[in-house]
């Protein structure tokens, strides 16, 4: 095992990750998750993420880039969430 510098450490660049959510919130692969107290609009903050992912749309003022989506909604039903 190599044990890096702290010269090695600071001249070393990560690679280029693409993002799905700019800044750092979401990347290709990884997992976005959404917690908090009932009633605080996890499930429409939720749906609101996948439209935005699914069109490349700013999420909340961060960029996006578009990705496969899936919304799987069990608290609405499908004419309320329409």
């Amino acid at each position: 095992m190599k044990v890096d510098s702290l010269q090695d450490i600071l001249a070393w660049q990560p690679p280029n990750i693409p993002y799905t959510i700019s800044h750092g919130i979401l990347y290709p692969g990884t997992r976005l998750i959404i917690f908090g107290q009932w009633g605080t609009w996890k499930s429409m903050l939720a749906q609101y993420t996948g439209f935005c992912l699914c069109l490349g749309r700013d999420w909340l003022g961060f960029q996006t880039s578009i990705a496969s989506t899936l919304i799987l909604n069990l608290e609405i039903p499908k004419a309320m969430q329409r």
